[in-house]
C-alpha cells in the first residue's frame, strides 16, 4: 500500500496531536526495490510476523507487543524467477504457511514462494497448470486468507475467478455477463489504458484499487476504471459519457450483475468530464463542465438516488467544510472564489474520492492535470519542464441522510495514522496498519532513510 504525498490535502483544524509510540527500524536486505509487504498478527500469542516482499527475495520477521525481535529469515529468490517474476500479486495462509503469489510484468504466467513460520525455510516455483495467456488480469485480492485473481477472457464478457488455498489446490469460477448486459465488457477495457497501442497489446490494465480506509489522491480517482471490495463483495466500475456501468460478484452465493446508474444533465457549457466513487453501498457521481458542477449520491441496493448537489461557478460552494485549494507540484494555495476554482479545473480530468470519519464520510472532488513538454523562452533559454497540478474542495456529509454538515472536519484513524507518518519527514511507501486491542501496529518503507522499514506501535 503506498503513500500519495500529493494530491489530496484535507485542511483538519484541530489541536496538534501526540503520539504514544515506540518505534524500531528494519533494514532491508535486498536491493532492487519493493514489490510489496504483508503483516499478520497472532492475538493469542501476542506476536506480530511481518514480510518484506522485494524483487529480488523475502525476508520475514517475527517480533512480540514491544517489537523484540523473536526470529526472521532470509530468503533469496533465484535470479531466473525475480528477473522474470516481479509483480506481486497477494497471498493464501493456510496454518503455519504462507504463499505468495507473483507475475511477470506482462501478466502472462504466474509463481509463487512460500514461506513455512515453523521451520523458516522459503522455496519458489511457478504454476505451470494454469495458462492465462488468452485472458487479462483484472485484479487480484485476498478474500479470508485466500489469494484470487480475477480475469477475464479477451473479446467477451466472461470473468473468471481463481481462488487459491496453495498454489496447486485451487478452484475457478466462471461469470458470465453475456446476457447480464447488452454492451461487450472488453471492449470497454480498450479506454482503460491511455496508451495508443491495440488492446491485445495493452498489458498490464490500468485499472486501480481506491483504498476503503485511507484517503485516496486524486491522481488515482480520476482513473475511469476502478476495482473495489467490501465485505464479501467485489465491483468495477465503468465510465462513460452518460453513466457509470457497476459490475459485482458476490463471492459467498456467487451471485452477479450488472447495473448502469445514468448520470445527472448539467446544464451550462463547455466539455462534461465526468467520474464516480463507490463507497459501500453508496455510489457518488461527479459531472462538471466549465459552468457547472452535479454530485449525485445513489443507494446501490435500491438504485435510487438518494442525494443531489449542484455547485454553480457564480455562487460559493455551500458544501466545502475547507477553502477552495490549488496545489502545483506540490505548493498549495487557496484560491479565491468559486470562479477561480472553475478556471482551474476545466479540461482537466475530474474525480470524487469519499472517506469514512466515524458514521459520516468526507468527500474531495477535484481536478487533476499534468504537463510534461518543453517550454519555449528567450533564445537559448527554453526549458523542458513537467507539472502536476490539482484544484479541490471537502465536504463533510452526513452517513445517515447524506446531508452536509457544516463546520470542522473531525480527524478519523486514518488521518491520525497520516499525520504520524508525516511527522517521520521522510517520504514512505509500503504501509500497513494491523490492529491490537488500543494499539496499532504501523510498518512502512522510508525512501530517504538508507532502506529502512519502519514498525512503530502506535495508541491513537
Amino acid at each position: 500500500m503506498s503513500v500519495c504525498r500529493f494530491g489530496l490535502i484535507i485542511l483538519l483544524l484541530i489541536p496538534v496531536i501526540s503520539y504514544s509510540q515506540v518505534s524500531k527500524d528494519f533494514k532491508v536486505k535486498f536491493k532492487g526495490g519493493l514489490a510489496g509487504t504483508h503483516a499478520q498478527f497472532d492475538q493469542q500469542r501476542g506476536e506480530l510476523t511481518f514480510f518484506i516482499l522485494s524483487k529480488k527475495g523475502i525476508q520475514s520477521h517475527r517480533i512480540d507487543r514491544e517489537l523484540n525481535e523473536l526470529n526472521n529469515a532470509l530468503h533469496k529468490r533465484p535470479v531466473e524467477k525475480h528477473r522474470k517474476y516481479s509483480k506481486y500479486l497477494g497471498f493464501s495462509k493456510n496454518n503455519d504457511t504462507t504463499y505468495f503469489f507473483f507475475t511477470n510484468p506482462k501478466e502472462l504466467d504466474l509463481s509463487f514462494s512460500i514461506v513455512d513460520a515453523s521451520t523458516q525455510k522459503i522455496f519458489d516455483d511457478e504454476i505451470t497448470a494454469i495458462d492465462i495467456s488468452k485472458e487479462r488480469i483484472l485484479k487480484s485480492f485476498v478474500h479470508k486468507d485466500l489469494m484470487n485473481l480475477l480475469t477475464i477472457e479477451e473479446n467477451s464478457s466472461i470473468l473468471k475467478l481463481y481462488t487459491f488455498n496453495t498454489p496447486k489446490d485451487y478452484e475457478i469460477e466462471r461469470f458470465d455477463f453475456t446476457r447480464k448486459t447488452k454492451k461487450a465488457i472488453y471492449p470497454m477495457l480498450s479506454s482503460v489504458d491511455i496508451s495508443s497501442s491495440p488492446l491485445s497489446s495493452q498489458r498490464p490494465l490500468a485499472i486501480v484499487r481506491p483504498d476503503n480506509f485511507f484517503p485516496n489522491n486524486l491522481y488515482m480517482v480520476t482513473h475511469i476504471t476502478k476495482f473495489y471490495k467490501y465485505d464479501s463483495k467485489i465491483f468495477l466500475t465503468f465510465e462513460n459519457a452518460v453513466a457509470t456501468e457497476l459490475l459485482s460478484i458476490d463471492l459467498t452465493d456467487l451471485s452477479f450483475n450488472f447495473e448502469s446508474y445514468q448520470r445527472h444533465q448539467i446544464d451550462g457549457k463547455g466539455t462534461i468530464s465526468s467520474n464516480s466513487y463507490l463507497k459501500e453501498n453508496f455510489l457518488f457521481q461527479v459531472g462538471a463542465n466549465s459552468e457547472n458542477i452535479n454530485i449525485s449520491i445513489s443507494d446501490i441496493a435500491g438504485g435510487e438516488v438518494k442525494k443531489n448537489y449542484l455547485i454553480n461557478n457564480e455562487e460559493p460552494v455551500g458544501i466545502a467544510n475547507t477553502p477552495l485549494l490549488f496545489s502545483n507540484n506540490g505548493s498549495v494555495s487557496s484560491l479565491k472564489d468559486t470562479k477561480s476554482f472553475f478556471r482551474k479545473s476545466s479540461g482537466e480530468a475530474i474525480g470524487i474520492s469519499v472517506s469514512s470519519i466515524e458514521n459520516n464520510y468526507t468527500m474531495t472532488i477535484g481536478s487533476y492535470g499534468s504537463f510534461s513538454g518543453y517550454v519555449p523562452g528567450p533564445i537559448g533559454m527554453g526549458d523542458y519542464t513537467s507539472s502536476i497540478k490539482f484544484a479541490y474542495f471537502t465536504s463533510f456529509i452526513d452517513g445517515s441522510d447524506l446531508t452536509h454538515i457544516k463546520g470542522r472536519i473531525p480527524m478519523g484513524l486514518s488521518n491520525k495514522i497520516i499525520k504520524y507518518e508525516n511527522s517521520l519527514n521522510t517520504s514512505t511507501t509500503h504501509r500497513f496498519v494491523v490492529e491490537d486491542g488500543s494499539y496499532y501496529f504501523h510498518g512502512c518503507f522510508m525512501i530517504n532513510r538508507k532502506n529502512s522499514f519502519k514498525i512503530s506501535k502506535l495508541a491513537l
